[in-house]
């Protein structure tokens, strides 16, 4: 498994391509990083539902991501409403600042190496990432985000056959 790498020396990195006799890339250096997700506000509507009452004083749902007519028959209008008010204050927190939407991605600095003139060049390669995630989720779904991110970058990295060690 593919596991972060503090930055390597030039020196370093020469050997492990020298012991390779130059055939593959070499890993420099991978990390992850959480990135503030600046279309988090596109992945708000969920969080927002639009509903009015009939004549009769009958809870009905114009608009939602979540919640249907079919929620208030089976759960009760009571415990609905009760969902859209939390949902309405979760929208305040992004709105205030309090919490936001992250991208979590793997990235890997990589060296072609070039024996002619004992140099080499770099390029990066970076996992899809993944998006929406809030700020104040779970220090163990983040690890567990970081290493499916880093999963994925492996297997990218092999495909371009570069030396993973």
């Amino acid at each position: 498994m593919l596991k972060e790498i503090k930055k390597r020396s030039f020196e370093e990195v020469w050997n492990l391509a020298e012991n390779n006799n130059f055939n593959q890339a070499v890993l420099i250096e991978v990390k992850t990083k959480i990135i503030p997700d600046e279309d988090q506000w596109q992945l708000l509507d969920y969080l927002k539902t639009e509903y009015h009452y009939t004549y009769n004083n009958k809870l009905i749902i114009d608009y939602s991501m979540r919640y249907t007519q079919k929620d208030i028959e089976e759960e009760g209008e009571k415990k609905v409403l009760a969902w859209i008010k939390e949902d309405k204050k979760r929208l305040k927190e992004f709105e205030n600042g309090k919490v936001w939407m992250n991208g979590i991605k793997a990235v890997a600095k990589i060296a072609i190496p070039s024996k002619m003139n004992k140099s080499y060049k770099t390029t990066i390669i970076k996992s899809p990432g993944l998006w929406g995630i809030e700020s104040d989720s779970s220090k163990s779904y983040i690890e567990e985000v970081k290493q499916q991110e880093l999963k994925e970058l492996e297997n990218e990295l092999k495909m371009l056959n570069v030396l993973i060690k």
